[in-house]
């Protein structure tokens, strides 16, 4: 059995090396944090693909993610993002009086 002085054991590493180590084990998780609003709001892949070219990301780039070309990291992202259903819209309000029945009548 070992002991370790307390003196000599290393320091933790700072918050920022943990945080890039993590984000190193999953790369996709991190761009996925970067461009989070781009990716909630999109209603398909090829939205968040024209997203990430016009931010300067390529096929190269996407490479370094794991990914062949842009469209596909834009599909696993795609995946990836949360997505909450959109609230309805309110009804318009039909007018009162006696336009209100002919109103009625014509929806």
């Amino acid at each position: 059995m070992t002991t370790v002085d307390p003196d000599t054991a290393a320091p933790p590493p700072p918050a920022a090396e943990r945080a890039h180590r993590r984000a190193a084990g999953d790369p996709v998780k991190a761009l996925l944090h970067r461009h989070r609003e781009l990716c909630e709001r999109a209603v398909d892949p090829l939205e968040i693909a024209a997203g990430l070219e016009a931010h300067g990301i390529t096929d190269r780039t996407a490479a370094r993610f794991r990914h062949r070309d842009v469209f596909s990291l834009a599909e696993e992202l795609y995946a990836r993002s949360p997505r909450g259903e959109a609230p309805a819209a309110a009804p318009a309000p039909v007018p009162a009086g006696p336009s209100a029945h002919r109103a009625r009548r014509c929806v």
